[in-house]
């Protein structure tokens, strides 16, 4: 089974784009505009909140989250988009 460029030990290698080999017959996904995903861990800790405020404003949906079964992640543009929202919020 070859591996994916996507699965590996290392974070290095989670943030390098999909690319098929040159023979490949197979589309390769669209992936040029995914950011790294972060966990609720890193997220909180980007935000300097707790875990269950992630995971409250995930639930009350105005954080937006991908879940892959039980995993929940978070992309870092939407960190950037919901805190730019809350900045915007407070200025005014």
């Amino acid at each position: 089974m070859p591996s994916s460029p996507l699965v590996g030990p290392t974070t290095d290698r989670l943030a390098q784009p999909f690319a098929p080999s040159k023979g490949s017959a197979r589309c390769a996904p669209a992936l040029s505009g995914l950011s790294r995903l972060q966990t609720v861990p890193e997220a909180a800790e980007l935000l300097s909140v707790s875990t269950k405020t992630i995971r409250r404003w995930i639930a009350a949906g105005r954080l937006p989250a991908v879940r892959f079964g039980r995993l929940v992640r978070i992309s870092f543009n939407s960190l950037n988009e919901f805190v730019q929202s809350n900045e915007d919020k407070a200025h005014k």
